[in-house]
């Protein structure tokens, strides 16, 4: 069984979130009382991008301080990790308000560099992953992931959250060898959350993302906080929360198939506060939509003429280049000033739109070619 600890939240109100996630470590950490004054526990926010806490792109400070601040209430020594897609963790950090409280309780902000090569599962399709050689160097290991939508995998929640243990442009090669393949990226996703050190998840859902998250969707109000020890099974709960069977969510569904995450609803034991009888209202991005609708015989050698493909807004772009930079295959270029897209090459990652600052990669669809 699989305890996932569920506590509705209204507010970033800091008193009232500490309470709500001192519970939360309550109910479902076993490891909590056994902390140590002194033990050393990386953090690990979502740290996408160098956003404002109220574009719900980043987890939320007012989260990363009430967990740092109870690590620190038991004598721990708190360091704050990430690897952002293209910027450095510690302009993310500035931005989103994690250097503000990082300073406050003396904790560190790390960079996911030094890469290190871990083993896969036992029995697992992936043979190693590189990891940031920080992710090892701790004697606790907390993932504090943001509830948001992901245009490639269709929710990026505690899973997700772990590519950011892949040092910078590496994740680029993942989406390189892998390509649009959903399922396959879910996998990987999944084994390599199955050997990473991490002790407990949570999930920031006070405010969330909806519509085509990660970088550019709408902050909606959900209200809730999750955690527990196993990532899956939280990721699970989150999506009923919002009306997606867990069995559609690629990383979800890879979980069940290796065995680390819950195959079926009665193998989570729910904790905390008792689940809405309906789910909340939410939006989900427009890919996701397209891929889940699919029937079976169409998810091969079609699947690539009814996926939506990425195009430039060009009132909205303002020619940074990042896409450019991000895309793992090499089809963004520069014409005459203008971004072009060579859709012939594109993989359909959507990593151009996942850290475009202005929202101008949209998606268009072609059911021939």
């Amino acid at each position: 069984m699989f305890p996932v600890s569920l506590r509705f939240q209204d507010t970033y109100a800091p008193e009232d979130v500490k309470k709500g996630i001192d519970a939360i470590f309550r109910d479902a950490w076993r490891g909590y009382r056994a902390l140590r004054h002194g033990d050393t526990v990386l953090v690990k926010p979502n740290g996408l991008s160098a956003k404002p806490p109220e574009a719900a792109v980043t987890t939320h400070p007012a989260v990363l301080e009430a967990v740092t601040q109870l690590l620190c209430d038991h004598g721990c020594k708190v360091a704050i990790g990430d690897s952002p897609a293209l910027q450095k963790f510690s302009t993310v950090a500035r931005k989103a308000g994690f250097e503000r409280l990082a300073r406050r309780y003396s904790a560190r902000i790390l960079e996911f560099d030094d890469p290190v090569e871990i083993a896969g599962p036992d029995g697992g399709m992936f043979r190693a992953f590189e990891i940031s050689r920080r992710c090892l160097e701790f004697d606790r290991f907390i993932n504090v992931a943001k509830f948001k939508t992901h245009s490639m995998m269709g929710l990026t929640l505690c899973v997700k959250n772990l590519f950011g243990c892949v040092p910078g442009k590496r994740k680029a090669a993942w989406h390189l060898a892998i390509g649009e393949d959903r399922r396959l990226f879910g996998r990987m996703l999944a084994e390599l959350a199955a050997v990473l050190p991490v002790d407990f998840h949570l999930l920031d859902g006070i405010v969330a993302m909806e519509g085509n998250g990660p970088g550019n969707g709408t902050p909606t109000n959900l209200g809730v906080l999750l955690g527990g020890e196993n990532a899956p099974a939280i990721d699970a709960v989150a999506a009923r929360l919002v009306g997606v069977n867990p069995g559609e969510l690629p990383t979800c569904a890879a979980a069940s198939e290796i065995g680390t995450g819950p195959s079926a609803d009665d193998e989570i034991t729910p904790v905390g506060d008792p689940p809405l009888a309906s789910p909340f209202p939410f939006g989900l991005p427009d890919p996701t939509r397209t891929d889940w609708g699919l029937p079976g015989f169409l998810k091969g050698t079609l699947r690539r003429f009814f996926l939506p493909f990425p195009a430039v807004n060009t009132k909205r772009c303002v020619g940074c280049l990042l896409c450019r930079d991000v895309c793992p295959a090499g089809a963004i270029s520069e014409r005459e000033k203008t971004v072009f897209i060579q859709i012939s090459r594109c993989i359909r990652c959507y990593c151009c739109q996942e850290v475009c600052p202005e929202d101008a990669i949209v998606f268009r669809r072609r059911l021939f070619s």
